[in-house]
């Protein structure tokens, strides 16, 4: 069955999660007016598209469970890579806030366009503007662990506040710079050499240091484990099955 997956910020209020006390009540049923704004908004976007289930990690793990949670989280690649849609409130740093309003400072403003070839002679366009500046500064590009939701979606659409984002194993478009693929946002779904796998490896090391996580100590563990472990994982699978049709440089858009 399809569904979608949240990618999200927790903050400090974060109540309706699922733990080992909890199961029996939500099987009965939660009522619509008792989740959260964020996971409000979710759902009604999910009943537009036509899509009946959900995955939201707060509800879907048990949180006070330290087995559970080594469990899911080497499941999460899956998760995100067959869900139908990843649904990314950028601009949102916790579940109380809606992602449906537009900000003051929507982006209205023009970009430049400079055409760029990597090394094989694959025309990339990196765009150069003020928008990138502003979506640095959003709490989601901040958190650690949204990185892997982030690299290992094949879909997924980006609440920013300011606008809407679009990336999927093709292309990434937004609304205020067109349907133009981004130099730094290259999908790990279109590698297709050792090379790239490799660049693609240092690029995404480099954004995952400069990101948070809940305990400090865990970063350097989870190079290889958890989290960004998965990453590793999920490249090298892509780049062993570099002949699929999901690799190849002509893929269609999903």
């Amino acid at each position: 069955a399809k569904y979608i997956a949240l990618s999200y910020c927790w903050g400090m209020n974060q109540r309706l999660k699922l733990t080992t006390d909890t199961p029996p009540q939500m099987r009965a049923g939660t009522s619509i007016n008792e989740l959260p704004v964020l996971f409000h908004d979710v759902l009604g976007l999910a009943r537009r598209l036509g899509i009946e289930y959900l995955w939201i990690d707060a509800l879907c793990i048990l949180q006070d469970s330290e087995s559970d949670w080594y469990h899911q989280s080497r499941a999460v690649p899956d998760v995100y890579q067959t869900a139908f849609l990843t649904l990314a409130t950028s601009s949102s740093s916790s579940v109380t806030e809606s992602i449906l309003h537009r900000s003051k400072d929507a982006l209205e403003m023009k970009t430049a366009r400079i055409p760029v070839r990597d090394n094989s002679g694959k025309l990339i366009t990196e765009i150069v503007g003020v928008p990138r500046l502003c979506r640095s500064r959003r709490p989601l590009t901040a958190s650690g662990w949204c990185l892997q939701e982030k690299l290992l979606s094949t879909r997924m659409v980006s609440f920013g506040g300011g606008e809407l984002e679009w990336k999927c194993a093709a292309t990434s478009a937004c609304e205020c710079e067109g349907g133009v693929s981004d130099l730094y946002n290259v999908s790990a779904h279109s590698i297709t050499s050792r090379d790239e796998a490799l660049d693609f490896w240092y690029k995404q090391v480099l954004e995952y240091s400069k990101r948070y996580l809940t305990f400090p100590s865990d970063k350097a563990r989870n190079l290889f484990d958890n989290s960004f472990g998965n990453i590793v994982v999920f490249i090298i699978r892509i780049f062993s099955s570099s002949n699929s049709n999901a690799v190849q440089p002509n893929a269609k858009h999903q």
